[in-house]
Protein backbone atom coordinates (compact mmCIF):
# COMPACT_ATOMS: atom_id res chain seq x y z
CA UNK A 1 0.00 0.00 0.00
CA UNK A 2 1.15 3.47 -0.74
CA UNK A 3 2.00 5.95 1.99
CA UNK A 4 0.49 8.67 -0.19
CA UNK A 5 -2.78 6.88 -0.86
CA UNK A 6 -3.57 4.22 1.77
CA UNK A 7 -5.47 1.27 0.38
CA UNK A 8 -4.21 1.71 -3.18
CA UNK A 9 -1.53 -0.59 -4.64
CA UNK A 10 0.46 2.19 -6.30
CA UNK A 11 0.90 5.91 -6.22
CA UNK A 12 1.40 8.35 -9.06
CA UNK A 13 3.00 11.75 -9.32
CA UNK A 14 2.14 14.02 -12.19
CA UNK A 15 4.02 17.21 -12.81
CA UNK A 16 2.13 19.94 -14.60
CA UNK A 17 4.67 22.70 -15.09
CA UNK A 18 7.62 22.70 -17.44
CA UNK A 19 10.43 25.20 -17.58
CA UNK A 20 11.59 26.10 -21.07
CA UNK A 21 14.06 23.68 -22.63
CA UNK A 22 17.65 24.47 -21.79
CA UNK A 23 18.58 24.07 -25.44
CA UNK A 24 15.88 22.69 -27.76
CA UNK A 25 16.88 20.72 -30.86
CA UNK A 26 17.73 22.95 -33.80
CA UNK A 27 15.16 23.42 -36.60
CA UNK A 28 17.57 21.60 -38.93
CA UNK A 29 17.63 18.59 -36.60
CA UNK A 30 13.84 18.60 -36.21
CA UNK A 31 13.59 18.38 -40.01
CA UNK A 32 15.67 15.17 -40.09
CA UNK A 33 13.39 12.12 -40.30
CA UNK A 34 16.21 9.57 -40.75
CA UNK A 35 19.99 9.61 -40.43
CA UNK A 36 20.81 9.20 -44.12
CA UNK A 37 23.79 11.50 -44.62
CA UNK A 38 26.99 12.38 -42.80
CA UNK A 39 25.53 15.85 -42.16
CA UNK A 40 22.50 14.24 -40.47
CA UNK A 41 24.83 12.17 -38.28
CA UNK A 42 26.87 15.25 -37.37
CA UNK A 43 23.71 17.17 -36.35
CA UNK A 44 22.50 14.21 -34.30
CA UNK A 45 25.86 13.75 -32.57
CA UNK A 46 26.06 17.47 -31.68
CA UNK A 47 22.54 17.34 -30.19
CA UNK A 48 23.26 14.14 -28.27
CA UNK A 49 26.55 15.47 -26.87
CA UNK A 50 24.73 18.48 -25.39
CA UNK A 51 21.56 16.65 -24.26
CA UNK A 52 20.97 16.47 -20.50
CA UNK A 53 18.01 14.94 -18.63
CA UNK A 54 16.80 18.43 -17.72
CA UNK A 55 16.00 18.91 -21.43
CA UNK A 56 13.04 16.55 -21.04
CA UNK A 57 9.96 18.67 -20.24
CA UNK A 58 8.38 17.64 -16.95
CA UNK A 59 4.98 17.62 -18.66
CA UNK A 60 6.21 14.86 -21.01
CA UNK A 61 6.45 12.13 -18.37
CA UNK A 62 4.62 10.63 -15.43
CA UNK A 63 6.28 8.73 -12.59
CA UNK A 64 4.44 6.09 -10.59
CA UNK A 65 5.47 3.49 -8.03
CA UNK A 66 4.28 -0.09 -7.84
CA UNK A 67 5.06 -3.35 -6.13
CA UNK A 68 8.11 -5.04 -7.53
CA UNK A 69 8.18 -8.69 -8.52
CA UNK A 70 10.85 -11.29 -8.08
CA UNK A 71 13.13 -12.14 -5.18
CA UNK A 72 13.45 -9.90 -2.16
CA UNK A 73 11.37 -11.45 0.55
CA UNK A 74 8.53 -9.70 2.30
CA UNK A 75 9.98 -6.24 1.62
CA UNK A 76 9.03 -6.30 -2.09
CA UNK A 77 5.60 -7.66 -1.20
CA UNK A 78 4.81 -4.75 1.11
CA UNK A 79 6.38 -1.67 -0.46
CA UNK A 80 6.08 0.19 -3.74
CA UNK A 81 9.74 -0.16 -4.61
CA UNK A 82 9.50 -0.21 -8.43
CA UNK A 83 9.51 3.14 -10.21
CA UNK A 84 7.61 3.22 -13.52
CA UNK A 85 8.13 6.10 -15.92
CA UNK A 86 5.66 6.72 -18.74
CA UNK A 87 7.03 9.18 -21.26
CA UNK A 88 5.00 10.86 -24.00
CA UNK A 89 7.53 11.03 -26.83
CA UNK A 90 5.07 12.86 -29.10
CA UNK A 91 4.39 15.75 -26.73
CA UNK A 92 6.29 18.85 -27.76
CA UNK A 93 9.45 19.13 -29.81
CA UNK A 94 12.03 17.80 -27.39
CA UNK A 95 12.93 14.72 -29.47
CA UNK A 96 13.89 14.75 -33.14
CA UNK A 97 11.59 12.67 -35.41
CA UNK A 98 14.24 10.04 -36.16
CA UNK A 99 14.55 9.31 -32.42
CA UNK A 100 10.77 8.94 -32.05
CA UNK A 101 10.68 6.52 -35.00
CA UNK A 102 13.43 4.36 -33.48
CA UNK A 103 11.85 4.38 -30.01
CA UNK A 104 8.59 3.12 -31.49
CA UNK A 105 10.45 0.03 -32.79
CA UNK A 106 11.64 -1.00 -29.31
CA UNK A 107 9.97 -3.61 -27.12
CA UNK A 108 9.32 -0.95 -24.46
CA UNK A 109 7.02 1.04 -26.77
CA UNK A 110 3.38 0.74 -25.77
Amino acid sequence: MSALSPGLPSSSRSISTSPPLRKPPSPELLAVSALNTEEDHALARAWLDEFVPEDIPKSAYDVSYARSSGPGGQHVNKTNSKAVIHCNIHKGKWLPPYVVAELQKTVSWI
